[in-house]
């Protein structure tokens, strides 16, 4: 049984969104591992003046200026002159972030700790799993998906081009550990689409996983199955 559930390894099928797909990638780079935006539809003077228009009592209870446009607390406290306070994150390489609190709302793992502890924003809060590289690099992406202020499509295509296989697995667990669903889900689907109709060495390769067929066991398994080796990259 455990061969033959190895071949299935030899042909991912999936389809996009599907979470039965990106549960079964994760689950194998995890195996491999343990062997909003702020506003720009107005200006900042124009937000202000409606923001001041609004009665004292009701400042913070009315979140929404117009249609489709979400008033952040963020922007509401630098018109009043608070200053955000913002939630420091230390890597397991020991370097320090400071990240502010609409980015961290994106962290599920972060965010449930502060909303079940009350932790305060000075305290710093360790991440053992993640390393400063990676930690920078999830910072870039919510932050960047949260402003909208790029051409989200040509910044997703930019920031995985500059990721080689090694560096994108080692993300997607740290954005797992995370829990940003967002970041998870691209990443996932990323890898699907670069395994696609690639040959079992190739998959082998990317995911480590050791051949313990002989030659024998696995050319008559190719001949079983033929159906699933046929339109295959050689590459």
């Amino acid at each position: 049984m455990a061969k033959e559930a190895e071949t299935t390894k030899f042909s991912v099928f999936m389809s996009e969104g599907e979470e039965e797909s990106k549960k079964e990638i994760l689950e194998i780079v995890e195996g491999e591992e343990s062997g909003k935006e702020m506003m720009t539809t107005i200006d900042e003077k124009e937000l202000a003046t409606k923001i001041l228009q609004i009665p004292e009592g009701e400042k913070l209870k009315n979140v929404m200026l117009e249609e489709g446009e979400e008033l952040k607390i963020e922007m509401l406290k630098i018109v009043e002159g608070e200053e955000i306070k913002k939630v420091i994150l230390k890597s397991s390489d020991g370097v320090t972030f400071e990240v502010e609190p609409s980015i961290v709302k994106e962290m599920q793992t972060i965010q449930s700790l502060i909303n079940a502890e009350g932790t305060d924003a000075s305290i710093t809060i360790p991440l053992p799993n993640v390393t400063s590289r990676n930690l920078n690099r999830i910072i870039e992406y919510c932050s960047e998906h949260y402003r909208k202020t790029v051409n989200l499509k040509e910044f997703d295509e930019r920031f995985l081009k500059a990721l080689s296989h090694d560096e994108l697995k080692e993300l997607l667990l740290a954005a797992n550990y995370l829990n940003i669903k967002a970041l998870s889900d691209f990443l996932c689907k990323s890898i699907a689409d670069l395994i696609q109709n690639k040959n079992p060495e190739f998959i082998r390769k990317f995911f480590n996983i050791v051949n313990d067929f002989t030659p024998e066991e696995e050319t008559q398994i190719r001949e079983a199955n033929a159906w699933a080796f046929e339109g295959m990259d050689d590459d």
